[in-house]
């Protein structure tokens, strides 16, 4: 049985403002459309609307005056705790589904050193496969320079569905952040990779595994503190050793572009452009492509 999995929609990280103000909390809402169809016939395989809400709290107020408001925060070491609401409606031809994610995460630094720590929890259902799951991860970050942050994360991921079947991963993720002053410009590039396998236990008996490993990079530039573009590219190969379709890999590219009207408010677009292709045993291989879009509103305080 393959597992579905959704790339879960992430709010844009980095913006320019001219912030003269402090702030604390800020609430992201979001939402996203994504379209894939098969080349060789162009209709349209499957659809994808998610929303998303986000709350996140600063232990200590986030300087922002003379730095773009979005990377205030990274710039300033802040700890944090956020949480979120991710809701999607799925369409697949003539079946429908939708899926739900609710998270939870703590991102601590730790005193006047160079290190961070902290984790999440969060749980995931599926409403056609009666899927439930829950996650939990933990990382650790250092700060090999001024405003370069390397993290480590492990996360454990163990659910069910209706035909009792048990989901069990392990994932690692490793990823690098980098903010590098450009005259009166600021540029934030990184990247990161996330390698895991998932094991399932069949109510028969039988074991199923598949092994994934993703891959980003990134790159923002704010020529003002009130405006930035960027683009990243994601790619994800996934290795199924159960069923006729040995390998699937996806990859997207996107561009993006922030806006803040103060330091209270700001918005962020971006639209993508994607591929995957299932290399399959029997000789049949599949190709795929689509675009993906979505809008974002800040508000902080």
């Amino acid at each position: 049985m393959k597992i579905k999995q959704l790339t879960a929609f992430s709010i844009l990280a980095a913006t320019t403002t001219l912030a003269y103000a402090d702030y604390q909390g800020q609430i992201d809402v979001g939402v996203q459309s994504q379209t894939l169809a098969f080349d060789d016939t162009n209709d349209e395989y499957l659809e994808t609307s998610t929303t998303v809400l986000e709350a996140r709290y600063y232990l200590d107020a986030v300087a922002s005056e003379n730095k773009p408001v979005r990377e205030a925060a990274f710039m300033g070491r802040n700890s944090y705790i956020r949480t979120g609401f991710i809701q999607s409606d799925i369409e697949q031809g003539t079946a429908d589904d939708s899926t739900d994610n609710l998270f939870v995460r703590a991102d601590i630094h730790i005193g006047e050193t160079d290190f961070r720590v902290g984790g999440e929890l969060s749980t995931y259902s599926e409403d056609n496969d009666d899927l439930s799951a829950t996650s939990f991860s933990a990382f650790f970050g250092w700060y090999p320079t001024e405003m370069g942050l390397l993290t480590i994360e492990l996360e454990s991921v163990s659910g069910d569905d209706k035909l009792d079947s048990d989901y069990t991963s392990t994932d690692l993720i490793v990823a690098y952040k980098q903010v590098i002053p450009l005259a009166d410009t600021l540029l934030s590039v990184g990247g990161g990779i996330k390698s895991g396998s998932t094991g399932v236990e069949l109510a028969a008996g039988n074991s199923q595994e598949e092994d994934l490993v993703s891959t980003q990079i990134f790159a923002q530039w704010y020529p003002t503190q009130q405006f930035s573009f960027g683009a990243r590219i994601d790619s994800t190969v996934t290795d199924y050793n159960y069923s006729n379709t040995d390998t699937r890999s996806e990859s997207g590219f996107y561009v993006n572009a922030t806006y803040d009207f103060n330091e209270l408010i700001g918005l962020s677009a971006e639209v993508g452009s994607l591929s995957a292709t299932n290399d399959n045993l029997l000789g049949n291989d599949t190709d795929e492509s689509g675009s993906s879009a979505n809008l974002a509103l800040q508000m902080r305080f």
